[in-house]
């Protein structure tokens, strides 16, 4: 005769098992995705048609060897979704991104794709003219990311894209933190040969110090991006531009001069943003908008759920509100999923509180930083 400590043993033991074999399946599916993937990128032609047929066998096959107790109408509900998630999973991945084509924009944008192992074959580029354009790109489901910079170590952020994030549907679902990297681009072989320098008017200030003291005669002509710089020198005698590695290699300029910035270890830090948000991983930040009340040391009393939870705060940055004179809304990006339990009761107490309040997204932390 069993005891009641025998049932709860064996309720536990078959606990167990079903939780092995949902950490099976998991990895089951995982593993068919990648496969499937493998499969595309190897085939020089996968038409609709092949895919069509291929399903149908799929599930025709999986019906003769089904034992039960699974149905036929569960049965293919569950394989069909899989089979959508392989598709989905196959499918190319469009990321706007602002234009010229070869800038650091599109540079962040192929970090991105490596960091989430998309293909170059199962990956499009789009070029936007502003910023606007980029949002509304995904927004309307053109695009599947947005490729956005928000800051980076110089301290400067991009306030158009800030206001932005205000009223956006997107979520955050990834950041790149790409260095700067200012090099002087020319086919000429000597800097003595240089009459003109052109550059971003940013990259001139951020490398003023080494063009005063190594091309002090040279005039020094702002454009409006470094690839459009690139492309001036392409078919320039006597010039050179200050740009990327990545950006002379899209031109096809050789790099005369490298490491031409005055401050070292500079970086701009780029969002992707997407239509769903994204699972947590276990090394991921949140970021969010808060309006305080206007009150002294609201701001303060706002933010202290975040300290008495241990909450690590990484970002705090201010923008008018645009609806009352001398308000202000706060972009915090702090270290931790939203769904931990410590951070869920703080921005619970925040939320109360705030005047206004918006989960921009969790997200994995810099997707490139540990390569």
């Amino acid at each position: 005769m069993s005891t009641k400590k025998d049932r709860t043993q064996e309720l536990e033991s078959l606990r167990e098992s079903i939780d092995s074999i949902d950490a099976r399946i998991l990895e089951l599916i995982n593993r068919r995705l990648e496969v499937a993937v493998e499969h595309a990128e190897r085939c020089a032609d996968t038409s609709g048609t092949d895919d069509v047929e291929r399903e149908d066998r799929i599930l025709r096959d999986l019906h003769k060897d089904n034992d039960g107790p699974i149905c036929e109408d569960a049965l293919n509900s569950l394989f069909r979704k899989i089979l959508s998630l392989t598709e989905r999973a196959r499918a190319k991945r469009n990321i706007a991104v602002l234009g010229p084509p070869g800038n650091n924009m599109e540079a962040a944008a192929m970090r991105f794709c490596e960091a989430i192992r998309c293909a170059a074959d199962r990956r499009e580029i789009v070029h936007r003219s502003s910023f606007e354009e980029i949002f509304r790109a995904t927004e309307t489901g053109h695009t599947h990311f947005s490729v956005v910079p928000v800051e980076d170590s110089s301290e400067w952020n991009v306030t158009g894209v800030l206001d932005r994030l205000f009223d956006t549907p997107l979520t955050i679902c990834g950041e790149v933190n790409l260095p700067v990297e200012h090099a002087l681009v020319s086919h000429e072989k000597s800097l003595d040969d240089l009459c003109s320098i052109y550059a971003h008017g940013q990259a001139l200030e951020q490398c003023r110090q080494w063009l005063d003291s190594h091309c002090p005669d040279a005039e020094l002509v702002p454009l409006g991006s470094s690839t459009d710089a690139a492309q001036r020198v392409a078919s320039e005698q006597g010039a050179g531009a200050i740009a990327g590695r990545f950006t002379a290699g899209h031109v096809g300029i050789p790099v005369l001069a490298d490491d031409i910035g005055d401050e070292s270890e500079m970086s701009t830090r780029f969002l992707v943003l997407s239509r769903q948000p994204v699972p947590e991983t276990g090394n991921d930040k949140t970021s969010l908008i808060l309006a305080s009340r206007n009150k002294p040391g609201a701001l303060v009393e706002l933010l202290k759920p975040f300290r008495d939870q241990g909450v690590n705060m990484t970002w705090l940055e201010s923008r008018p509100t645009k609806i009352n004179l001398w308000e202000y809304m706060f972009f915090v990006d702090f270290i931790g999923h939203r769904n931990k339990p410590e951070i869920r009761e703080a921005l619970n107490t925040i939320r109360e509180e705030a005047a206004f309040f918006k989960i921009l997204g969790s997200y994995p932390r810099d997707l490139m930083q540990d390569g």
